[in-house]
């Protein structure tokens, strides 16, 4: 995209992280100044605040848009580079792969954000940016001539499993990840007091099924006299009266009631992992950086922290429950897995 004039500008970028009264002094400091929200809810504050803007996706063409979307399916499936695809194995699993669909979701509005911003700055160069935190490491690469809006502020990029969602007519919250397993630890202990399996060698080991949304299956399998077993890393079977009742009368059990975790072996290999997957950034950096570009641009530099971030939160986890869920299959032994 051109340069639209010669005028200089400054510009100021906002986005949801942003405060109205940082515009507001920004805008009053600055007559000569541009100003682009980058989401929903900065482009509304805006508009309710009477303050002239852009919307930072006027930059970006449809076909922009589903070259972004295509290539973020490639990028999701990094662990796929032939120089770096065995190196992130653990227990025949490829860790990378345990976390596709929440790197494609975070890739989709990063790499948006990435070319909205690469093409204002290339239209209204030679300009002074004010940026949040949040959009600060990608304006860096494209002006170095930036002001951080809020030094004190937190980067506000986030992943999309980082919080669960609860929402229905009466509520609408969100906690933690790490609060959501906690209470779920809780619920599987204390369902596993009534719903303990004694015996192994079940016809059906159920995983990862959401009760109520199959309710016809667990009245199949007592319809059937089928024995069966629900396990469940990431779901309780049970979290509302109705799906209590779906799962009681099933006379389906819960796995995980006799599983002892080694935590110090777990710990252990968690480290190794992490090591050598850090010594894999660093020596197969061209290798990220060729797989990373987009129109003859690598975003590999901006985009690796997050990279880092993304699979040191979940590393943990995936060896926590590749670990148990290997011990549970050969505790349990069923004769069929659905």
């Amino acid at each position: 995209m051109n340069q639209i004039n010669n005028k200089k500008y400054s510009i100021l970028f906002v986005d949801s992280s942003t405060s109205i009264d940082d515009v507001i002094k920004i805008k009053n400091k600055i007559s000569n100044i541009q100003i682009f929200s980058f989401d929903y809810i900065s482009h509304k504050l805006l508009i309710k605040n009477n303050i002239n803007h852009e919307i930072s996706d006027k930059f970006l063409s449809e076909n922009d848009l589903n070259i972004i979307q295509q290539k973020s399916y490639q990028f999701a499936e990094w662990y796929k580079i032939p120089e770096i695809n065995s190196h992130q194995i653990f227990e025949k699993i490829d860790l990378g792969s345990l976390f596709k669909i929440e790197f494609f979701v975070f890739l989709l509005p990063f790499i948006k954000k990435i070319f909205e911003i690469k093409y204002i700055i290339n239209s209204y160069q030679d300009s002074i940016i004010y940026s949040p935190n949040s959009l600060f490491s990608i304006c860096h690469k494209f002006n170095k001539n930036i002001k951080l809006i809020n030094k004190n502020e937190k980067n506000q990029n986030s992943f999309y499993y980082d919080a669960i969602k609860f929402e229905n007519i009466f509520l609408n919250i969100a906690i933690s990840q790490n609060t959501y397993n906690k209470l779920k630890n809780i619920l599987d202990t204390f369902f596993n007091l009534f719903f303990k399996y004694k015996s192994n060698n079940p016809d059906i080991l159920l995983v990862e099924f959401n009760t109520i949304l199959y309710k016809e299956l667990f009245s199949t399998i007592k319809k059937f006299s089928l024995t069966s077993i629900f396990y469940g890393l990431r779901r309780p079977p049970i979290w509302n009266l109705t799906s209590f009742n779906i799962f009681r009368n099933s006379k389906c059990k819960i796995a995980l009631s006799n599983i002892k975790k080694n935590n110090t072996d777990i710990n252990e290999n968690v480290r190794l992992v992490n090591e050598i997957f850090l010594k894999l950034i660093k020596t197969h950096e061209k290798d990220f950086e060729t797989f990373f570009t987009l129109n003859n641009f690598s975003f590999w530099s901006i985009l690796e922290p997050f990279l880092i971030k993304l699979f040191e939160k979940h590393i943990s986890d995936s060896i926590e429950n590749i670990i148990i869920s290997k011990k549970m299959l050969s505790e349990v032994q069923p004769k069929h897995i659905v």
